[in-house]
């Protein structure tokens, strides 16, 4: 309107809030938001916005919002407006929403009103109110905490990196770590981390690493197992590994080379069957076991085990182990012996070597061995052998033998190693087969040195048929054969046949008496069979 006359132009000047106004043009107020601070989804992000014009209706304005999926899409390009004061509600869902964000920390929203026809408002400018948004997640770790490899060589380093979502605002000095390796074995046990917030607020992650450095001794020979490393947010226990994180040792232990301490290494093994004159059939084993901590054990030990070494250092070192490598030829032989009336000799053997890592076994099978003599042998190659190199070093040999002894006593006989003998009267419980050992030891006493095994220590007669007392080599004795019908046990040989009879030949008369006595003297001299009983039934007469 025209102003009165004899003043100037009048001007109606109204200040609402910090804005002066001028009454004739299209004026931005205010901006204002009811809450001072909502949530993120899933909590409650509803709030009103309240947009103050004057002199403006018919005209537009463009709403905004700092953050995405705030003001709806159908909103643009502008909202008319139709009164002074005008109130929209954002935030509740649907299409404007308070978006979850990564980050912990609260945020703050901006909500403005930009005029839409610029250059026709009292100012173009935007105005805008803010309102806190509250974070509504929970601290929540990512699949990339983790540490970078589960072993290390000394000195290398594991790399342990945290990795979050929505961690709080102050956590950037709160993280520590420490370590469960012995502190010798890494250059620091525990440590401070930052993890700091990188990418978009809504897409980005927080994230920080540290390592954890080893340290390369060289006195020390061995892996370092079980180490764990764990990680704290103000000094709760937030990601950990599990317990089996190793250091790998890098440096070799000085090793002292493995040496042979005897050789050969002798087994033999004496079986004693067919007391009776039954058939022997079973199998016996000569067994030489090599081990580790440089000794070595042998099969049907009578008494206690007593430790037998072979090599030094003991145990091994450096992963040296003994192998044996190759068998040689077996050899076997057999003999018969009519030794026992209607009991005829019969049978066979059969021998084989087999061998495996520190093992040597020579194997004899009796097939219906009877008054019969067996014996087989076989010599066993090895050595020193390191898996992890290949190398080799120069071992020893293993010498076995097996005999067995079917011919019959008539009564049960066993010997142990001390040489006594016991028959069916004694309190001593014989096995069905009898092993006897001999290892090439010395013995325990230096002052007795027995004969070699084999060695004949005397010899006796049974009628005409010689036999042989001979040296186990552990102080015992076995009989054996030798031959009949022998000139030392008075065997005379038969006269060559006459053309002519004789005209008066001459007949030689035997008796009771000396037969008897012929067959006492013989037991006497054998001392283990007592056929009195026998004998004095048996009637013996001679004559034309």
């Amino acid at each position: 309107m025209a102003p009165p006359t004899g003043m100037s132009d009048f001007i109606q000047e109204v200040r609402i809030t910090t804005k002066a106004v001028d009454n004739a043009i299209p004026t931005l107020l205010s901006v204002e938001i009811d809450r001072d601070r909502i949530e993120e989804e899933p909590g409650d992000g509803t709030f009103n916005v309240t947009v103050k014009t004057q002199h403006a209706q018919g005209y537009g304005f463009v709403m905004t919002s700092s953050q995405k999926s705030v003001i709806p899409g159908n909103w643009n390009p502008r909202l008319i407006i139709e009164r002074d004061e005008q109130t929209y509600t954002l935030g509740g869902g649907g299409s404007s929403r308070i978006l979850a964000s990564n980050q912990g920390q609260e945020r703050q929203l901006d909500i403005g009103a930009i005029p839409y026809e610029q250059g026709e408002w009292a100012s173009d400018e935007e105005i805008f109110d803010t309102v806190k948004i509250k974070n509504m997640g929970a601290m929540e770790s990512l699949s990339s905490t983790s540490v970078d490899k589960g072993t290390v060589n000394e000195g290398e380093s594991f790399t342990f990196t945290i990795a979050g979502i929505n961690f709080p605002s102050a956590m950037y000095n709160d993280w520590t770590w420490d370590t469960t390796f012995p502190a010798d074995t890494v250059v620091a046990t525990s440590g401070s981390v930052n993890v700091p917030y990188s990418g978009d607020r809504f897409t980005g992650n927080y994230s920080g690493s540290f390592t954890v450095d080893t340290v390369a001794r060289t006195n020390h020979y061995k892996d370092v197992t079980g180490g764990r490393i764990r990680t704290y947010y103000k000094g709760k226990l937030f990601a950990q590994t599990a317990n089996n994180l190793k250091i790998k040792n890098t440096t070799a232990e000085p090793v002292t080379l493995p040496t042979t301490t005897k050789n050969p290494i002798i087994h033999h093994v004496m079986s004693k069957g067919g007391r009776r004159g039954e058939a022997v059939w079973e199998t016996i084993y000569c067994i030489v076991t090599l081990r580790k901590n440089g000794t070595y054990t042998v099969n049907n030990e009578i008494y206690e085990t007593i430790s037998k070494d072979y090599a030094l250092p003991q145990p091994l070192e450096g992963g040296w182990v003994p192998r044996v490598v190759s068998a040689g030829k077996v050899t076997q032989s057999t003999s018969q012996e009519d030794y026992m009336y209607h009991i005829s000799p019969s049978g066979s053997i059969s021998s084989t070597a087999s061998f495996n890592n520190g093992s040597a076994v020579l194997t004899m099978k009796a097939k219906g061995m009877k008054s019969s003599m067996g014996f087989a042998s076989v010599d066993f190659t090895w050595e020193f052998y390191n898996p992890a190199s290949g190398a080799t070093r120069t071992g020893g040999t293993i010498s076995t033998s097996i005999s067995l002894d079917t011919i019959p006593t008539g009564v049960d006989i066993w010997v142990e190693p001390e040489g006594g003998i016991y028959g069916t009267g004694s309190d001593h419980e014989p096995t069905p087969v009898i092993i006897f050992i001999e290892d090439g030891e010395e013995t325990n006493d230096p002052v007795v040195v027995h004969p070699s095994a084999g060695t004949l220590i005397d010899t006796y007669c049974v009628g005409t048929s010689k036999f042989g007392k001979y040296a186990r080599g552990d102080g015992g004795t076995y009989n054996s054969f030798i031959e009949s019908n022998s000139t030392d046990c008075g065997y005379t040989p038969p006269k060559k046949a006459q053309d002519t009879a004789p005209t008066n030949p001459t007949v030689e008369a035997y008796n009771y008496a000396d037969i008897q006595e012929s067959v006492n003297a013989a037991i006497a001299q054998m001392g283990v069979l007592d056929l009195s009983d026998i004998l004095g039934s048996i009637n013996i007469s001679v004559g034309m």
